[in-house]
């Protein structure tokens, strides 16, 4: 159950340009009730409302097909084949979250119960136990992964038994307490369909490390150490809408990161590592709000395409 997070930083970080300062869309009322089951301790966090992107001509016919038509074993494919409720029905809101301490979390709601419940009631796939009188599920293949139905339709997959016992006990302290990850997940402007993120920047940084290589002219170590967390969000009502904030510990060393990123596109040091990633990069600029670096663009289906193929077309729901 493990995320390849670099894979979905990279996927909206790579094609990031400035953006204006306007106000940022307040949690709703649905995800901040999924706080509640995800651990204080969480370190990353990828949401998704899939309700929201079938509304949308790019997120149902690009998005959400190109997962649904991926031929490997994903889980995502499995949950429908084996419920009827999927990606393109039923499937409402996923939220994919890790811990300090390794676990993964995830959390999926849905619009019909019935036929989620009585898979796991009903396949011999599957081990039924309790915990303090509630139902949980693990497979019998991977006992390590529990199941387990907070509510009607909800449900809460975990590698780590202990996580869905504290949910179950109403022990621990949860995501809703932790201040500092949610000024980070404050930071994101579009919050209504899909976003992710960290209060861990050596995530982001690693990833520039990746971009860049070891061009010195890009950035120096000690401004690398200095990003703190990350939020990339996108939207599809209007055409693709990609934002992100990247914050720093000090808004001198925001302005040094700026200045770098700047000297990166001035110089066309991107180009020179991929021509078609170089040009997307081309487009940047930056826009600096004190330690915070906040980055938007419109993407067209073909510069999505490239992007895809600069990934590998690697399928993020693969992942963990």
């Amino acid at each position: 159950m493990k995320i390849r997070k670099e894979f979905i930083i990279l996927l909206f970080l790579l094609i990031s340009a400035c953006s204006s300062k306007t106000e940022t869309e307040s949690v709703s009322s649905s995800q901040w009730k999924m706080f509640y089951y995800l651990p204080y301790n969480t370190e990353y966090l990828l949401y998704t409302n899939f309700q929201e992107l079938r509304k949308t001509k790019f997120g149902s016919e690009e998005f959400i097909t190109s997962i649904s038509n991926d031929t490997s074993d994903n889980w995502i494919n499995k949950f429908e084949k084996e419920t009827g409720v999927g990606l393109k029905k039923g499937i409402s809101e996923i939220i994919i979250a890790n811990t300090s301490d390794d676990a993964s979390i995830i959390l999926i709601k849905f619009s019909d119960n019935n036929q989620v419940k009585n898979y796991f009631d009903e396949s011999s796939e599957f081990i039924k136990d309790k915990i303090n009188g509630k139902e949980i599920y693990f497979p019998k293949e991977k006992p390590s992964t529990i199941i387990y139905f907070p509510e009607k339709f909800t449900l809460i997959v975990s590698n780590k038994k202990s996580q869905v016992k504290s949910i179950i006990l109403n022990e621990g302290k949860r995501l809703k307490e932790n201040t500092s990850f949610l000024s980070v997940v404050k930071n994101i402007k579009n919050k209504n369909s899909i976003w992710m993120a960290t209060d861990k920047g050596a995530f982001a940084a690693g990833l520039f490390d990746r971009i860049a290589g070891k061009d010195s002219r890009l950035l120096s170590p000690e401004v690398l150490s200095s990003i703190s967390n990350l939020t990339v969000s996108a939207s599809f009502n209007d055409g693709v809408q990609l934002e992100s904030a990247l914050g720093c510990n000090t808004a001198g060393n925001a302005y040094l990161l700026t200045s770098a990123v700047e000297g990166a596109i001035a110089l066309n040091i991107l180009s020179k590592k991929n021509y078609k990633l170089g040009k997307i990069f081309n487009k940047m600029d930056v826009d600096r709000e004190g330690n915070l670096i906040r980055f938007h663009i419109s993407l067209s289906e073909n510069e999505l395409n490239d992007l895809q193929k600069l990934t590998d077309g690697t399928n993020p729901v693969n992942k963990f």
